[in-house]
């Protein structure tokens, strides 16, 4: 009878160790899906969100994905996560304008955040962490990604394709396993003030794109600065390139690279030249601040003024343009009034690098920086 009991005990301890071994080797449950309906219901009504007007606010961690179907909207993720099962979107807007995501950790998904055909999107304070791709923008525009932190995806850290007159600025963009930013076919963009450190490939790989500006970023402990593919007429300047295998990758390509003089171009790790002269062709006594030879990229690319010492961002220069003067007073003007979480007066959007105290609004005290600030 004890030898009964006691193999009665060992079989049902074998039993429940298979068991639990089966259940530990079932794969992670597929995603659902939460919808925003384009009339603004929350569809199933028992996801954690919570919806104020115009604003939904999470309530607790999503592990869904998330499909926008609504316009004029604020998703703000009071620092709770969205994490998926690596094979669908975190966050899927198509066909959308107004909208912001804000305030959120997303993780482990396949494109973190997919904008797709959309306008006037807001990105700011987002982890985007161990996703395939952290944002893509296919044929989008005018969107704007700020003070992000943007790390560890399996490919690119954002990627561009077919998108124009977008901005990215003020983000953190490292160890990303392919490119930090990848430019498909793209126009007219902007990336200022990021640091883009440490990833696999390129700091910002630029296939077959125009007309971008790519100015003030630390570009950083990257295989390649930046990578240009048949790509022509981008203004790159006012950058600091340091500890990369090679600073410029250029196939092809026909680049900008300085901001004549005295603006100057950019800082390179490597260069070896003095500085003893000034003068737009380097032949005056006395230095400036600019190598007194170009930096040679290629035989179609150069810095004709490369700067000696990396550039400093001037406080109140929200057009990045290496001066604060009128300029950047209009554009603080042309938002004056909104808000990240909104809502923003008809026909203004919230521009962050107009928000120069970081207090998620733009009002007299940004007007007061500039002025602060005004003619340096």
């Amino acid at each position: 009878m004890q030898k009964r009991t006691a193999s009665s005990i060992a079989s049902i301890f074998l039993l429940s160790s298979l068991l639990v071994c089966f259940f530990n080797i079932l794969p992670a449950r597929a995603a659902g899906i939460i919808y925003i309906r384009a009339d603004g219901s929350i569809d199933p009504p028992s996801a954690p969100i919570q919806q104020s007007g115009n604003t939904y606010t999470f309530t607790g961690d999503i592990y869904d994905r998330i499909v926008v179907e609504r316009s004029g909207i604020t998703i703000d993720g009071a620092n709770h996560t969205v994490q998926g099962d690596g094979t669908s979107d975190g966050i899927l807007l198509s066909g959308l304008t107004t909208v912001t995501v804000c305030n959120m950790l997303i993780s482990t998904c396949d494109y973190g955040l997919n904008i797709s055909s959309s306008e006037h999107i807001i990105v700011s304070r987002i982890n985007l962490t161990n996703n395939n791709d952290g944002i893509v923008l296919t044929d989008s525009s005018y969107s704007f990604l700020y003070r992000n932190m943007i790390t560890a995806n399996s490919f690119e850290g954002i990627y561009f394709y077919s998108s124009y007159s977008n901005t990215v600025s003020g983000n953190k963009i490292a160890s990303n396993e392919f490119d930090g930013i990848y430019f498909y076919s793209s126009f007219s963009n902007t990336v200022s003030g990021n640091q883009i450190a440490s990833n696999q490939f390129d700091g910002i790989y630029l296939y077959y794109s125009t007309n971008n500006i790519i100015t003030e970023n630390n570009i950083t402990n990257n295989k390649n600065g930046i990578s240009s593919y048949y790509s022509t007429s981008n203004r790159i300047f006012h950058n600091s390139f340091a500890n990369t295998m090679n600073q410029v990758n250029p196939e092809g390509s026909l680049d900008i690279w300085d901001d004549s003089y005295p603006s100057g171009g950019n800082h390179w790790s490597d260069y070896s030249g003095s500085d003893a002269f000034s003068g737009p062709y380097q032949n005056e006594t006395g230095s400036d601040g600019i190598g007194d030879t170009p930096y040679t990229i290629d035989s179609n690319n150069r810095d004709n003024y490369p700067i000696m010492n990396p550039w400093t961002h001037k406080i109140g220069d929200v057009n990045f343009d290496g001066k604060v003067n009128v300029k950047d007073s209009y554009a603080v003007s042309r938002s004056y009034g909104t808000s990240l979480l909104g809502p923003n007066p008809m026909g203004r959007y919230y521009n962050a690098v107009c928000d120069l105290n970081n207090d998620d609004k733009i009002d007299v005290k940004d007007l007061f920086v500039v002025g602060k600030h005004f003619g340096t």
